[in-house]
C-alpha cells in the first residue's frame, strides 16, 4: 500500500486535524490494550473480533478505511463522502436520518466525530441499545494520528497495514523536515512591501 504524497498535506490542510474548538472539548482516546479502548466520548470498546459491517458518518474516517484497503467492509458513508471515487458507490447516510434508517442497514460498528456525539446523542444512543457499536473519534495532532491509525487497524482487523500507514506518514514528515529545513527564506521586502 502506497500513501500518495499529496495526501500529506491534504490531511493537514482539509480538516482531519481542525481542532474542536467548542467548549465541550472531547476527552483523550485511551488504548487500552490490543483489543480495548476508550474513545473520545468515554465508551469503552472491546474489539473481540474486526468489525466488518462499517458506516462511517465522517470523510476522513471514510478515506482512510479505503487506505486500509477496505471496501466490502464499508456498508455506508456520509452523504458528502465523494473521496475516494469508491465512496460514491456506497450508501449515503447522515447523522440527521432516522436511527431506524441504520438499524435496517445492520451495522456492527458506526464511526463517527464527537461533534456528532455532542449533537445527536438521541442517534447514538439508540444505536448503542440496539447491540450496534459506536466510536467517537477525531484526531487534532499528528500524535493523535499516529493513534487514529492504530486504533483503526484494530477495529477493523488491519493492524500491520495501519503500522505501515504510520511508518510512511512519519517518513513523509521527515521528509517535509528535511526539505523546509534547507529552504531558502523569501526576500524581506516581500512581507514588507516595495522599498
Amino acid at each position: 500500500m502506497v500513501i500518495q504524497r499529496g495526501l500529506f498535506f491534504f490531511w493537514v490542510l482539509t480538516g482531519l486535524f481542525t481542532p474542536c474548538v467548542s467548549a465541550d472539548l472531547p476527552g483523550d482516546v485511551k488504548l487500552v490494550d490490543e483489543t480495548t479502548l476508550i474513545d473520545q466520548s468515554g465508551r469503552t470498546i472491546n474489539v473481540s473480533r474486526p468489525f466488518s459491517r462499517i458506516i462511517s458518518l465522517y470523510g476522513a474516517h471514510t478515506e482512510n478505511l479505503f487506505y486500509l484497503g477496505l471496501d466490502s467492509e464499508i456498508i455506508g458513508v456520509s452523504r458528502s463522502d465523494s473521496y475516494p471515487e469508491k465512496a460514491q458507490e456506497k450508501p449515503a447516510f447522515s447523522y440527521h436520518d432516522d436511527p431506524e434508517r441504520f438499524l435496517a442497514a445492520r451495522p456492527d460498528l458506526v464511526l463517527i466525530r464527537p461533534m456528532i456525539d455532542r449533537g445527536y446523542a438521541r442517534l447514538t444512543k439508540r444505536l448503542e441499545q440496539s447491540g450496534i457499536t459506536v466510536v467517537s473519534i477525531q484526531p487534532s495532532t499528528i500524535e493523535e494520528m499516529y493513534q487514529y491509525w492504530k486504533i483503526l487497524g484494530m477495529l477493523t482487523g488491519k493492524k500491520d497495514t495501519s503500522h505501515r500507514m504510520i511508518q510512511q506518514f512519519q517518513l513523509a514528515v521527515e521528509k517535509f523536515n528535511a526539505y523546509s529545513k534547507n529552504a531558502t527564506p523569501p526576500p524581506e521586502s516581500v512581507f514588507r512591501g516595495h522599498p
